[in-house]
């Protein structure tokens, strides 16, 4: 089920599901309110790093420019872009891998596993698998980790969590006996998420609190900076406010100086939830405003055409100046996928 219809089938009629939070009236209300009040967009200074078409042509020696790009998109730069920047530097890293270079072409492949197919996860799964296999007959270590990441993102969404975590535990075990702190991290926490969503708090604490102590250890202060919100859902959910508080508004410090919107609309969400269980509406309200003015006029226009008015394509065409109803309904389900993505983590 694509992303827009489960907001339409399950958020429209304001529904607690198991693992969404559907269409709260506060949000809405709020999202309503923004549309309207003519709010400026904030300014969204993301740096697009050398390489920002596939027309760009690789100089000097490929391998070294392969590892410099590839290190700029792992370590940050592609959490912040769209997806069509997305496939822009994709493309162009795709031109930098070294004919023969075994290594370097599973590690773009494992990078456009996890990043390259945000709307089509069938896809995905079926890279992931022959990803896992390909590093498996190679003896490549980092690359089966990796595949094995992205598998079990991939099944979150065809399967079950339950299911994606047999892969987490693998890559996991795989990274702590190849001494790959920074890999073994990023299991910590893509695992300690899982278990936040099956409601194992305290499993999801440890995983959290594990990753962050190794973040620190190699000095890795964007990842440990991003994974504060990780540890702020699982104490919200835990029920402890006061420590959910004080790692939200380090959240906010940082998603606000790094310009991460995808982290900061999380923050205020998951800061307008801590609100509503501490009976606070009118903060819950200040708070989904505030993260609702992290998306572009252009997706809450369209949010509000399709899931609110409950326009035909056709008419949301024409209600956004859009050309087609094709490019209509793909841009509905791109705004719908970034708070979709929100709802899923945040009951």
């Amino acid at each position: 089920m694509s992303a827009e219809n489960r907001a339409g089938r399950e958020g429209g009629a304001c529904r607690q599901g198991p693992r969404v939070r559907q269409c709260h009236p506060l949000w809405v209300a709020a999202l309503l309110l923004v549309s309207g009040g003519g709010r400026a967009e904030p300014v969204r200074d993301v740096p697009m790093g050398p390489f920002d078409s596939a027309s760009v042509p690789a100089t000097g020696a490929r391998g070294p420019a392969f590892d410099a790009e590839f290190e700029r998109l792992d370590r940050g730069e592609i959490w912040k872009l769209d997806a069509d920047a997305t496939r822009r530097r994709l493309d162009a890293l795709a031109e930098l891998v070294p004919q023969g270079d075994t290594h370097r072409e599973l590690l773009y492949a494992s990078l456009r596993c996890n990043w390259g197919y945000r709307s089509e996860v069938r896809v995905q799964f079926a890279a992931a698998e022959e990803g896992v296999h390909r590093a498996m007959a190679t003896g490549d270590h980092e690359a089966q980790i990796r595949f094995l990441y992205c598998r079990a993102a991939a099944r979150e969404s065809v399967a079950t969590p339950q299911e994606a975590l047999a892969d987490y535990v693998a890559a996991i075990d795989l990274a702590r006996r190849s001494d790959r702190p920074r890999l073994l991290a990023d299991g910590l926490v893509a695992r300690g998420g899982v278990y936040s969503l099956l409601g194992e708090q305290g499993r999801a604490i440890l995983d959290f609190l594990a990753a962050q102590r190794l973040y620190e250890r190699i000095h890795d202060t964007l990842d440990a900076e991003a994974n504060l919100l990780n540890l702020a859902v699982a104490y919200r959910r835990m029920g402890d406010g006061d420590k959910a508080a004080d790692y939200l508004a380090q959240s906010e410090q940082y998603a606000t100086r790094a310009g991460d919107w995808a982290t900061l609309l999380s923050t205020f969400m998951q800061q307008g939830y801590l609100a509503e269980d501490r009976g606070r509406p009118a903060e819950a309200m200040d708070r989904y405003q505030e993260g609702l003015m992290t998306l572009s006029p252009s997706d809450r226009d369209a949010i509000i055409g399709r899931m609110e008015l409950g326009l035909t394509y056709e008419e949301l065409a024409e209600y956004l100046g859009k050309p087609s109803a094709e490019a209509a309904r793909k841009g509905a389900q791109r705004a719908l996928a970034k708070l979709v993505e929100e709802m899923r983590h945040g009951r």
